[in-house]
């Protein structure tokens, strides 16, 4: 072997163990979200969606696996229509004014098609079901919301992450119900894996 490639693997052996660390340091990895996702996968009955996280920067000694309820996930996912008739439980089809079809004669219609789907100054229809508008016990007409409780995300955020919608919180939703991410009680499924 020559001398130079003896000396460059000596000093590249010699910093191996620099680059490593044994399993146990450091800081644990976040389990309330998603980070650098690298593998997904379904159970057989189609009931948990499994996410690899990995650590990818080295930020945390470990990276995870998560199992989402895939039940709670469609339920919170928009679902596209074309009419009313589209929607289910009381909600209303966010559409464009000349595609609606109500008696706007009706108050009680026109409140319950009163929809804040302004974007950029813009009304923007969603073509989602969304709740109807109503009014408040102060006699004020609050408008129903494309993205209802989890809010439209503004243009910095857009920008960062597409979609119209900010995020879902999975483990304790803007909505109140049950989480996406199932309480570690409940979530035999997860665990930590090491990825070093």
């Amino acid at each position: 072997m020559a001398p130079r490639a003896a000396t460059t693997l000596v000093l590249f052996a010699g910093l191996l163990p620099v680059a490593c660390f044994p399993p146990g340091e450091g800081i644990a990895p976040p389990d309330d979200r998603v980070y650098f996702p690298v593998g997904l996968a379904v159970d057989e009955q189609k009931k948990f969606l499994f996410i690899v996280n990995s650590d990818f920067d080295l930020q945390f000694n470990a990276g995870t696996v998560q199992s989402w309820d895939l039940d709670e996930l469609r339920r919170r996912v928009p679902r596209y229509c074309e009419s009313d008739a589209d929607c289910a439980d009381g909600r209303v089809c966010d559409l464009p004014a000349e595609e609606q079809e109500f008696d706007r004669n009706d108050p009680n219609e026109v409140v319950r098609h009163t929809i804040d789907n302004e974007l950029n100054g813009e009304r923007v229809p969603s073509h989602w079901c969304v709740a109807p508008g109503r009014v408040n016990s102060d006699d004020e007409v609050v408008p129903g919301r494309p993205c209802g409780v989890f809010g439209q995300q503004d243009d910095r955020a857009r920008s960062l992450y597409p979609g119209r919608c900010g995020h879902i919180d999975h483990v304790h939703p803007q909505d109140f119900e049950a989480p996406i991410m199932p309480d570690d009680a409940v979530n035999a499924r997860r665990a930590a894996v090491s990825l070093h």
